[in-house]
């Protein structure tokens, strides 16, 4: 059993994402309508023209990240990431004296921010008030320091190694392998966390942002498609 009381076989598994029958129905519909290239074995399942409310919905799901983040853009995370490249690792700012302020110059408005050195993570709101920061574990040399945007979600991903597997995948950059995002902590395929949540706060992933359960839940309902990502030193 995992930690939501669920054999982690039934609850996600390596091709998880690829499995469910929601995501073919969608990738048939897309095929269909020349949205997507479909593979031989989807495009035989294509026997009646598509209604023009399924395509519709198909396009939709396409438009706003949803579906293609589904598809094709696993984590840029992994159990074993490669050694750290010092020579591209962020220069290490002053240390603050409040780890958990929110950093000056980190922008305005509505955003997500993280702090690489700091392995910490910021939900703003559109007021500038702080509605909640926790610590979480990345990766000392990507993503570069920036501002970028969320353009894609999914519930459930895959590490580029297919070896892992986390939820509540939020999507900002891009990675050597894959897509940089913020999720849970990854599982392997036993269904056993690959860090402790004690660890948070310490640079641990290949290349993602991993958070603890409620604070994923949180950042998933924060931050849709669009939102801001301020990333700092």
């Amino acid at each position: 059993m995992d930690r939501n009381g669920v054999p982690p076989a039934v609850r996600r598994g390596p091709a998880a994402v690829l499995a469910s029958s929601g995501v073919v129905l969608l990738v048939t519909v897309l095929a269909a309508v020349g949205v997507l290239d479909a593979p031989d074995a989807t495009a035989r399942t294509v026997t009646a023209p598509v209604r023009p409310v399924d395509a519709a919905i198909a396009r939709l799901l396409l438009a706003n990240g949803e579906l293609m983040g589904a598809l094709d853009q696993p984590a840029q995370d992994s159990a074993t990431p490669a050694p750290l490249v010092r020579a591209d690792a962020v220069a290490v700012p002053e240390p603050a004296a409040d780890p958990t302020a929110l950093p000056p110059g980190s922008g305005e408005g509505m955003r997500v921010v993280y702090a690489i050195n700091g392995q910490r993570v910021w939900l703003v709101g559109s007021d500038g008030d702080v509605s909640r920061t926790y610590p979480v574990s990345g990766r000392l040399d990507r993503p570069l320091p920036g501002e970028y945007e969320v353009y894609s979600r999914s519930p459930t991903a895959t590490s580029y190694t297919g070896n892992e597997t986390m939820d509540y995948m939020v999507r900002f950059a891009r990675g050597e392998r894959a897509a940089i995002g913020f999720h849970d902590i990854p599982v392997d395929a036993a269904g056993v966390e690959v860090q402790t949540t004690e660890q948070l706060g310490q640079p641990l992933s290949a290349g993602c942002i991993r958070q603890a359960l409620e604070d994923a839940i949180a950042l998933w309902d924060f931050a849709p498609v669009g939102t801001r990502v301020v990333v700092i030193a």
